[in-house]
């Protein structure tokens, strides 16, 4: 009878080892933007306000512009010199950016048909769309400008379920949005350790940044700028997937299964 408590003992302690195994990560490592200050539960209900970073970055050489601008009639005659190529060429909507956006060269200038050269590096888009909209004043009446950037990309890589580089169209991409564009974090992600690697004017920046904290809304990183690289961090310990703890709990099976023919053929 000892015998038998001892084996119902060691099958107990198996037990309770699988269930501590095969347990989930803490929520307070998997929750998004949670209120690390808060004393009480009931303190992470109060709504916070937090001032925001700026969301804007500066346009630097290499960086490619979509340009558009629709005008009404020209002022003087003699626009009447230019051809009717170049005006349609500002006029239409561009197919294909890629091949017709306008690059800034090393002086920090775009050449634009008809307007010619405007300096705009060193600007935000909405700065360099103000001055893009001064220089076809001189050449066009009433011009309507728009500006983009075409070559913004970011890549997202680690513990993400789709890692990979995404061409953006939103110049104020949050790192929520960045990373659902990389269909959220995987379960393996470690969301306190999150890096945002960023490239602009001849520097590397290395941004460190938690995810469960809420005071990540007033980090510089927060908003993402082109060619940022976002890299997530796995968790040093694997939460165990479903596939997993069901290959677990089969072995788990096999061995109780031994256990009672060992004790039956003991008795």
């Amino acid at each position: 009878m000892t015998r038998r408590k001892t084996v119902l003992f060691c099958m107990l302690k198996v037990v309770v080892l699988t269930i501590l195994m095969s347990s989930c990560t803490s929520n307070k490592k998997i929750v998004y933007l949670q209120d690390k200050e808060a004393s009480k539960p009931h303190d992470a209900l109060v709504d916070n306000t937090y001032p925001a970073p700026r969301t804007d970055w500066l346009l630097e050489a290499e960086d490619v512009l979509s340009v558009r601008i629709n005008h009404l009639t020209s002022p003087g005659s003699s626009v009447s010199n230019f051809s009717n190529d170049d005006r349609s060429l500002l006029r239409s909507t561009i197919p294909n950016p890629n091949i017709h956006g306008y690059t800034i060269d090393e002086n920090g200038n775009i050449d634009l048909p008809i307007v010619g050269k405007v300096n705009v590096a060193g600007m935000p888009l909405k700065e360099a769309t103000n001055k893009i909209r001064e220089a076809a004043n001189r050449v066009f009446s009433s011009p309507s400008v728009k500006v983009h950037m075409i070559n913004f990309r970011i890549s997202v890589l680690g513990s993400v379920n789709t890692p990979g580089q995404y061409l953006v169209y939103n110049n104020t991409l949050n790192i929520f949005e960045a990373l659902s564009l990389a269909n959220d974090a995987d379960d393996y992600s470690n969301k306190e350790g999150v890096k945002v690697l960023r490239t602009r004017n001849g520097k590397n920046h290395l941004y460190h940044l938690d995810l469960t904290d809420e005071q990540l809304l007033t980090s510089e990183a927060f908003y993402i700028h082109p060619s940022d690289v976002i890299i997530v961090s796995p968790l040093k310990r694997k939460k165990w997937s479903g596939r997993e703890a069901q290959s677990l709990y089969a072995g788990l099976g096999v061995v109780v299964s031994l256990t009672s023919l060992i004790i039956a053929l003991t008795r």
